[in-house]
């Protein structure tokens, strides 16, 4: 799920999501994170240096950073992060059309 997180995050407008549209993308993406473990594993993939997080207003905003886009487009590793695999790269295929469906 953090993998597919960082993709989701690297096809979205402005590399930017709020924790409610990363949940749904999550989601189609065929995991379904309880609203409390999506915002453990975002705490992780903050600590680690993948995203930012940013209160703005009611709502929480995860942006990629520049070693989370490494990650997400398989150039980097980080322990803990799945690396890509074939069936991997079938899920994140679908991304972008989830996203759209979304209207991220």
């Amino acid at each position: 799920m953090r993998r597919t997180a960082l993709v989701v995050l690297s096809l979205s407008t402005d590399y930017r999501a709020t924790l409610a549209t990363l949940r749904k993308a999550l989601s189609g993406a065929g995991f379904s994170p309880s609203a409390d473990v999506l915002r453990t594993e975002v705490s992780w993939l903050a600590e680690q240096g993948t995203i930012a997080v940013a209160e703005e207003g009611p709502n929480l905003t995860v942006s990629l950073t520049e070693r989370g886009e490494d990650i997400a487009a398989g150039r980097a590793t980080v322990p803990g992060i799945a690396q890509a695999t074939a069936g991997r790269a079938i899920v994140e295929a679908n991304i972008a059309s989830i996203l759209a469906d979304l209207a991220v």
